[in-house]
């Protein structure tokens, strides 16, 4: 009676046992992508602002217009995004463990959502820090007094600015105006920024509020009446358009930020399939690491 050998007798590969013995998710692949993409995106960033492009301000730029400056500041967002994950999804897909009996396609899309998963933590994460640095601006209120209150003082100091050689009434005495170190007290400033602040939003200007502004501006600089509501009239055009300048580049930059994070969800999942793709084949990058 014939023995078989062993050779014949059949045998379960070990990629399918190891399939029921390991997750599909190689979170430690996962997780050096992540980082990975993390420090080259910072590594850029530092590079724009040091060029000028990590501060989007409408009424900063010196002679560059605001939509130019912003739509140079999202190019630079999306090519910051895409190649920090262009990195990590490579990385992920390339360190990613083969696991199982997987036919080619399966194989692509395990490594493609391995790239995808790298894309999802750096952008929670990206949100995280975002809402963070917003925390602390509304604890300290820094970038407000930076950004927000210089335009409002702008506008306040238009209204109240004196005519030259006029008389006006200040702190209940009548003294000529236009004369250097003058200035109006602080809670009259005070007020009428919380007035403009409330019409401002709202979609007309208040009656009653209009003829207190006005004689308020007469009362302060000197003009007259009629002149007070020709200034009220011009500062008020000034202030809606400089804050629908405003609107529109925030909904571009917006609009910006959104296409770039499509755009390196895409570059992080074909990254990570070509990382799988390399690492199948065993392509060989050592002709550009050795140094002997």
């Amino acid at each position: 009676m014939a023995i078989a050998s062993t050779s014949d007798i059949p045998v379960a590969s070990a990629a399918v046992i190891s399939a029921d013995t390991h997750p599909y998710a190689d979170w430690a692949a996962i997780l050096a992508g992540a980082f990975v993409a993390s420090a080259v995106s910072i590594t850029l960033l530092s590079f724009g602002s040091a060029l000028g492009l990590g501060v989007i301000s409408p009424y900063r730029g010196g002679g560059v217009s605001a939509t130019a400056l912003v739509i140079a500041a999202g190019l630079w967002l999306c090519w910051v995004q895409i190649s920090g994950f262009l990195a990590g999804g490579y990385l992920a897909g390339r360190l990613r463990r083969r696991i199982g009996d997987a036919s080619e396609h399966e194989v692509e899309v395990r490594d493609g959502s391995h790239g995808l998963i790298v894309w999802g933590i750096g952008t929670v994460a990206l949100a995280l820090m975002t809402a963070l640095a917003l925390t602390g601006t509304a604890v300290t209120g820094t970038i407000a007094a930076s950004s927000a209150a210089p335009d409002q003082t702008y506008f306040i100091d238009t209204l109240l600015r004196p005519k030259p050689g006029a008389a006006a009434t200040t702190g209940g005495q009548t003294m000529a105006v236009g004369t250097p170190g003058q200035a109006q007290p602080s809670q009259t400033r005070d007020e009428l920024k919380r007035i403009m602040t409330v019409n401002m939003a709202a979609s007309t200007f208040d009656p009653d509020d209009r003829a207190y502004v006005e004689s308020l501006i007469s009362r302060e600089t000197g003009l007259t009446q009629q002149e007070a509501a020709a200034r009220l009239d011009a500062t008020i055009a000034k202030a809606k358009a400089a804050a629908d300048k405003a609107r529109k580049v925030g909904i571009l930059y917006a609009f910006l930020t959104a296409a770039s994070l499509l755009l390196s969800a895409v570059a992080a999942w074909w990254a990570a399939v070509r990382g799988g793709n390399h690492r199948d084949q065993g392509v060989d990058f050592s002709h550009f690491t050795s140094w002997r």
